[in-house]
């Protein structure tokens, strides 16, 4: 498993159960996991794999707003999200994860 990876959260009750998690970067020999809401820490060995958050491309637009694209896959659901890159949201880590949460967002049916 690598940064980027999206996986489910294991346990079988609970209110962290079953979530779908982005991976972030390896920080010893646990594994952080990002839900939208909560950060998480797991085994390796505990966490299912279930999809990816790839960029795709970085691009800019007539009016100098820069964005990058990401391919956010859930199992057999694929989402493809622009999020634009600013200031505060430069780091690939934080465009992983608003990718991410507009991906669940999409999926929950927030359109």
């Amino acid at each position: 498993m690598i940064a980027g990876d999206i996986v489910i959260t294991p346990g079988t009750d609970g209110p962290y159960h079953g979530l779908p998690a982005l991976v972030l970067p390896k920080k010893g020999a646990y594994v952080e996991v990002w839900t939208g809401t909560y950060l998480l820490t797991y085994e390796r060995a505990q966490l299912l794999p279930h999809g990816r958050v790839r960029r795709v491309k970085t691009y800019r637009t007539t009016k100098s707003n820069e964005f990058a694209q990401f391919r956010v896959n859930f199992g057999e659901e694929d989402f493809t999200v622009d999020v634009k890159i600013t200031n505060e949201l430069y780091k690939i880590e934080d465009l992983r994860k608003a990718a991410f949460s507009e991906a669940l967002r999409r999926r929950r049916g927030g359109a």
